[in-house]
């Protein structure tokens, strides 16, 4: 037994021992290096690509029956086009020039045949062919 307790005070004492880590030398203090300035001035070019979607409420006249008609259109289609430009930085403003075009595919048509107001045959279309 004496034995055991010996033993458990030896290690104690070893294990015991006060650590040191918080007394490390001080690292000397560093600023952080300045933000480099950034430059907006110069040429870009660009694409892209996207969706068009409309909802719109057309009206048109059917002067036989001295009425109106109406109908919801819905165009959808593809468009994609390219932008160009320049841009000059003067301290901390930005000026620049800037032109796009876009091609669109955009459409919508509707026929109303024998089943329109007094039997009058009516084509309607809507379409978006391109746009700046």
């Amino acid at each position: 037994m004496k034995t055991r307790l010996a033993a458990g005070f030896a290690a104690s004492v070893l294990l015991g021992m006060p650590a040191f880590a918080a007394d490390l030398p001080v690292k000397a203090f560093t600023k952080a290096p300045a933000l480099a300035a950034y430059d907006w001035t110069g040429f870009y070019l660009g694409v892209n690509v996207g969706l068009g979607v409309a909802r719109n409420e057309t009206t048109w006249a059917i002067p036989a029956a001295n009425s109106l008609a109406k109908t919801n259109l819905g165009p959808f289609g593809a468009i994609g086009g390219a932008q160009v430009g320049y841009n000059w930085q003067w301290r901390n403003l930005v000026f620049g020039l800037e032109t796009d075009f876009q091609g669109a595919g955009v459409t919508e048509n509707r026929f109303c045949g024998d089943t329109c107001v007094d039997g009058t045959a009516i084509r309607i279309e809507q379409k978006l062919d391109w746009f700046g």
